[in-house]
This record gives C-alpha cells, structure tokens and sequence, in this order.
C-alpha cells in the first residue's frame, strides 16, 4: 500500500547502532526522524543536530508520550530493552525494538501482550531477515530448487580487547557472545531449518561469568545438522554455508549484513549477487515498519510475535545449556 504520510520517527538510545539506522533513514520513502532521546542531554543535542531531527529529549519518558512519534526504535543495551520498549508501548507507540527484543522469553512474551493490550504495532529489529540476499537465500530454501538442506554452518566472530566493565562482557549488562552476535547464527538456522529436535553446546566461559565463545549443533530428525558458533575471541568467517542435495549456497561475509550470495547448482554453475551498496541495510526494516503502520498492522507477517518468541526459547536454551544464568524472568 503506498502512501505520501510522512511517518514520524523517535530513537530511544543513541549509541553506534542508533547512528547507523539514522544514517540509513535518509534511504527511506516518507520517514522522518522527528526526535530522539538520551539521558545525556549533550549527547540527544548533538545526535539532533547530527542527522537534522526537530527535537531532542534528555529522558525516555518525553519522548514516549510526544504526540507527534508514529514509531520509536529502541537502541539502547538490550538488558534495557524490555523496560525501554514497555514504556513506548504503555504510551500507544509503535516500537522497533533491537535485537534480542529482551533477555528472557518471559519478557518478550510480556511485551507481545502489552502491545496487543495497547493496539500497538511491536517487531524485533531482526535487521538481517529483510535484506535482499538474506531474503533470496530463504527464497531459495523454500522453493527446493536445489533439493532440501543436508548440512548448514553459520559463525560470527570478532576479537574483542576484554573489558570487564563493558556490554560485552559484563554480565549484568547482558554480556556474552551469544546475546551479541550468537543470535545471528540462530536465527539464520530457525529461518531456514526450523526449530531443531536437539540442541548441544560447548563454551568458553570467561572471568566475568559470561560466555565468550560458544559452539552449537542443532539436530534434526532426518540427520541434518547445524554448526553453529559465535566467539568474542576471534576474527572468523562470519557466513552461512549451505549444503543441499543437489548444490550449495554461500552468504557472506558479515552474513547478518548486506552482502554477496553464491548459488552453485550440481552441474558448477555459478550465480552470485553482489552485495547491496546503498547506505547499511538498517533501512530495510524502516520500510517494512512504515508500510505496517501505513496498512494499520499490529503486527509483521515476516519477524512476527511468534518468531521473537522462538528466538528467545532457542537462545535461553543455550544459555541454559552452557550454565550462565542471568537470572532474569
């Protein structure tokens, strides 16, 4: 459904990956960030400036209640995501909440009920599902042409100097790798296999009680695995490499970005897609936001209440498994 409303946008966080879907808002038909907001009130001032916005806030509570926001995107930490996404909602905002949507699949199935308690549209910002490689290979997997899926890997990791004191290693921020990058890996495999009837794991666990690196198998009941993995330890890969019966598929790198897909079929034909140049790929998700808002959707078809709440169960399965409690309900 097209639309000439121009649909007003509010940043609640405004840390590196706030600056990156700012920047990519530029790409966005109708979209304007109306205002964002900080508890640092230099920091709202300058990011106001920064990428042309009309109002800058120094606390969450006055961006959630302006009258003028159509949808906020929630950017913060996600430990802080739940409190920071339920007062959006309590105040009859349309939210696009980061990913993880919270830390606990109790949370998220809290602010799935909050927003249809409040008529408003809630989607995790699963950034990767609604880029244009992303979407071929699941495009792929779904028409069979090369048969059914025998064997998929995914990875994500980067070498990180430790901190304990920063969000990726300090637990009561939600550190680990698995939180951070894992979640990419998982939900690359739930996308494209579905759930697994078995999960084992192996993780490095660090001195701050986090997992720094952890290794996956999910098992399914017709023998196909996934390896899966995600270290804050180490610079890898960062791909989905799929095997079917009849050819293979490679996205990557940065896999969970906008990047090159190569389909190679059983005679070694080669088709490759370059990977999308304009702006980050942030502005994907906009688009999709916008025309739910434009269609009066309280919810997405594609990153739908149900697949948040998937995510969440596989996630707290791993962490489970691997022995770090966060201790959150």
């Amino acid at each position: 459904m097209s639309t000439t409303r121009q649909i007003h946008w509010g940043i609640l966080g405004l840390g590196n990956i706030a600056n990156t879907f700012a920047s990519d808002l530029q790409f966005v038909t109708n979209a304007k960030l109306l205002a964002v907001a900080s508890r640092n009130h230099e920091k709202a001032a300058a990011f106001k400036e920064k990428y042309g916005a009309q109002k800058a806030y120094n606390n969450y509570q006055a961006l959630a209640e302006d009258p003028e926001i159509d949808i906020i995107y929630v950017a913060t930490p996600h430990v802080f995501h739940f409190e920071n996404a339920k007062l959006c909602l309590e105040n009859g905002k349309a939210v696009l909440c980061e990913k993880p949507m919270t830390m606990s699949v109790a949370q998220v199935k809290t602010l799935c009920q909050i927003a249809i308690d409040n008529n408003c549209l809630l989607m995790e910002a699963m950034w990767t599902t609604f880029l244009p490689n992303f979407t071929r290979l699941k495009e792929l997997v779904v028409s069979e042409s090369l048969g059914k899926i025998t064997q998929l890997k995914a990875d994500f990791g980067f070498k990180s100097d430790f901190d304990p004191m920063s969000r990726l290693f300090d637990k009561k921020l939600g550190g680990g790798s698995i939180f951070d990058i894992g979640i990419y890996p998982i939900y690359a495999c739930l996308t494209l296999l579905g759930k697994p009837d078995s999960i084992s794991t192996n993780a490095v666990i660090g001195t701050t009680g986090v997992d720094e690196s952890c290794t996956m198998k999910f098992t399914y009941h017709n023998s196909v695995e996934a390896h899966l993995f995600s270290s804050l330890r180490e610079n890898t890969p960062t791909s989905v490499e799929i095997q079917f019966e009849n050819g293979s598929a490679i996205l990557g790198p940065q896999f969970y970005g906008p990047t090159e897909l190569k389909i190679v079929d059983k005679n070694g034909n080669e088709t490759t897609y370059p990977k999308y140049e304009q702006g980050n790929g942030y502005q994907f998700e906009a688009m999709h936001m916008q025309s739910l808002i434009n269609e009066k959707k309280l919810e997405s078809p594609v990153m739908t209440h149900a697949k948040s709440i998937e995510l969440a169960e596989h996630i707290e399965a791993v962490i489970k498994k691997i022995g770090t409690d966060y201790k959150i309900t």
